[in-house]
C-alpha cells in the first residue's frame, strides 16, 4: 500500500533564460487534489497541511462547512471547498488533507482530497480565455500556469473565504 504522504515525484524542467533576456519567476507552489484535478496554491499561504481527523458538525451551519477541528488548542473550522467551486462532492477518505491557512487574521482548514507535494515551478502566466477551467466561478482563480504539457490553476483562497464569511 502506497505512503499516502510520500512525496509525488514531478519532473523539474532545466531554468533557461527566455529569448527576450528575460529571467524567469520561480515559484513555490503546493499541489493538491480536487476531484482528480490537480490545483495550486502559492505554499507561502500554507500554514500546515494535516491529516484527516475527526470533525465536530456544527449545527445550523452552511453545508460546506464540515465542521470544526480543535487543533493543539485551537478551534478551526474545516470548509469543503469543493462545494464553493462547484465541483461534485466525495465522501471523505484517508487520502484527504486539510490545508490549515491564515486568512484575514482567522485560521481555517480546507479538506482537499489529495496533497501532492510542494513544487517549485516556472511562473508561466496563461490567459483564462484561452482554456476551459475546472472551476466554474474564474474569481477564484488567482493564475493559470503552464504545467508540464498542461495548465494549472492556482486559487485564490482569500476570495474563497470571502465567498464563505465564517
Amino acid at each position: 500500500m502506497p505512503d499516502p504522504l510520500k512525496q509525488v515525484e514531478i519532473p523539474q524542467e532545466e531554468e533557461k533564460a527566455p529569448e527576450s533576456g528575460e529571467t524567469l519567476e520561480i515559484i513555490q507552489v503546493c499541489l493538491f487534489k480536487l476531484g482528480g484535478t490537480p490545483f495550486g496554491i502559492y505554499a507561502l499561504k500554507v500554514q500546515e497541511i494535516i491529516r484527516m481527523v475527526d470533525i465536530t458538525p456544527v449545527p445550523t451551519t452552511p453545508s460546506f462547512l464540515l465542521g470544526v477541528i480543535n487543533l493543539r488548542g485551537d478551534i478551526i473550522p474545516v470548509v469543503d471547498i469543493r462545494e464553493v467551486l462547484g465541483l461534485s462532492l466525495k465522501e471523505i477518505n484517508k487520502e484527504n488533507r486539510i490545508l490549515i491557512m491564515n486568512l484575514a487574521g482567522n485560521r481555517i482548514g480546507f479538506r482537499v482530497d489529495a496533497v501532492l507535494g510542494v513544487y517549485h515551478l516556472e511562473k508561466n502566466i496563461i490567459e483564462p480565455s484561452y482554456i476551459q477551467s475546472p472551476v466554474s466561478n474564474l474569481q477564484f482563480v488567482s493564475e493559470i500556469i503552464q504545467f508540464q504539457d498542461d495548465f494549472l490553476v492556482l486559487l485564490d483562497f482569500d476570495k474563497i473565504y470571502e465567498k464563505i464569511q465564517l
